[in-house]
């Protein structure tokens, strides 16, 4: 009977373990899923159907890159927390997110072309 309670808790704490672990490793903080839900939506507006996903780099920041349109034009962008409105802001990362900054609905978002 104890043999079994041990394994039975074992078991309980190995799942837990394996779902924390799974849950810190897809978690987003809250500005960074909102700057790419509202960049996913803008881009598909102005361009076309498309889809955002957002990276953790090695360095702690985020990055979002957006492969949108049907000619399937790559925006990359960096997110950062704006600390005075809780809000964020995006820096553009490569030509196509540079040259579009004031395109459409893009122009209502935070968009940067340098951090700073």
């Amino acid at each position: 009977m104890n043999k079994r309670k041990s394994l039975w808790f074992i078991a309980v704490f190995w799942i837990l373990g394996i779902s924390i672990f799974a849950f810190n490793l897809h978690f987003k903080p809250p500005y960074v899923a909102d700057a790419e839900e509202k960049l996913e939506s803008n881009l598909t507006y102005t361009f076309g159907p498309g889809n955002c996903d957002s990276r953790k780099e090695p360095d702690g920041e985020w990055d979002i890159i957006c492969d949108v349109g049907y000619d399937k034009h790559s925006f990359q962008y960096q997110v950062y927390p704006e600390s005075e409105s809780g809000d964020f802001y995006l820096v553009a990362l490569n030509t196509d997110a540079r040259e579009n900054v004031n395109t459409d609905l893009l122009s209502y978002l935070d968009i940067r072309k340098s951090k700073g």
